[in-house]
């Protein structure tokens, strides 16, 4: 897989929890250790975040940005999903504090 040894900054929160089977599909998991939430990186270019909502059900939420049509605009480079994926997560894990 391309970029393997991407890095996040010392200020993230995010743990690599990729699967072999993940991995082996082009797709990267992340664990946040301040909300819980997983984070998910899909080679076809989508960024979700998976989490149980306060019913205990599971979910995921589309994270890509929509285009003017209102279709879901994919980041085909890697690098750049995994930066975006981290500025969601720090803008998730900055509301729930915030909530407290």
């Amino acid at each position: 897989m391309k970029d393997h040894n991407f890095m996040f900054n010392n200020f993230s929160t995010l743990m690599n929890i990729t699967t072999p089977d993940q991995e082996r599909r082009g797709n990267r998991a992340f664990e946040c250790s301040s909300t819980g939430c997983v984070y998910i990186s899909y080679k076809s270019g989508y960024i979700r975040r998976h989490m149980f909502n306060s019913k205990g059900k599971y979910t995921n939420y589309q994270l890509n940005r929509m285009n003017k049509f209102g279709k879901r605009v994919m980041i085909n480079n890697e690098s750049l999903r995994l930066i975006e994926l981290q500025r969601f997560a720090n803008i998730y894990a900055a509301r729930q504090v915030n909530m407290i």
